[in-house]
């Protein structure tokens, strides 16, 4: 089985949370390795560019808040990130039945693990709780570029945009199949409607309805 590591920039050792990045490409062809390689090795310069980008936001002048319109834009952008995320996975593949199983989960084990974390979201949100894993997510998601936005950590605009990423990861929609999904749109304004949905590798696109308007929508790069 092949893995990336990759050793954190001693610009950042003293900060970064791991001492190196490590992930199993899960598979043991070796031209499969080549290509996942790749791919693994400009993620984990994204993080760590994302770390030092958040260190250099946090030196300088704090904000003391967030507006609505900024949070709501951060929060599209998370869910963009969490459809992309799932893409990835299934662009990786699924087990299969293989003659020589890989390390990975079937398209079951995968949709009932999103179930249970999305479950265990949903309670948490109708308590008006956060789980710890957001609090801690806003100060990566605050740094993406594009975002790069220095909110003091002691604003109260920080528990109300964990609470916004959270309810994006409830998981209001679910796969059908491995490429297509189907769910409701649910609005501030209080409207909502039904959608689907059709997943092609690290973009998609979908339909669906508000009231009496029709409605189309992509997602993904």
């Amino acid at each position: 089985m092949y893995y990336h590591r990759a050793a954190v920039p001693s610009d950042i050792k003293s900060t970064y949370p791991k001492t190196e990045e490590v992930v199993s490409l899960k598979t043991s062809d070796h031209k499969e390795a080549l290509r996942l390689v790749r791919i693994e090795a400009v993620k984990a310069d994204k993080r760590f560019e994302d770390h030092r980008r958040s260190l250099g936001l946090s030196s300088g002048p704090q904000l003391s808040d967030l507006t609505d319109a900024q949070m709501n834009y951060i929060a599209k952008a998370y869910h963009a990130h969490l459809l992309e995320e799932d893409d990835e996975t299934r662009i990786a593949g699924f087990y299969e039945g293989a003659t020589i199983p890989v390390p990975s989960d079937t398209f079951e084990e995968h949709e009932e693990t999103n179930e249970n974390f999305s479950e265990r979201y949903r309670k948490l949100h109708s308590r008006g709780k956060v789980d710890d894993f957001f609090i801690d997510e806003v100060a990566e998601v605050l740094a993406w570029e594009g975002i790069e936005l220095p909110l003091d950590r002691a604003s109260p605009s920080w528990l109300i945009l964990a609470r916004k990423l959270q309810a994006e990861a409830t998981g209001d929609f679910v796969y059908v199949t491995s490429r297509e999904g189907s769910g409701v749109f649910n609005c501030d304004d209080g409207r909502s409607g039904p959608f689907s949905f059709v997943s092609t590798g690290s973009r998609g696109n979908g339909h669906g309805s508000l009231g009496n308007q029709a409605m189309t929508f992509t997602f993904g790069k």
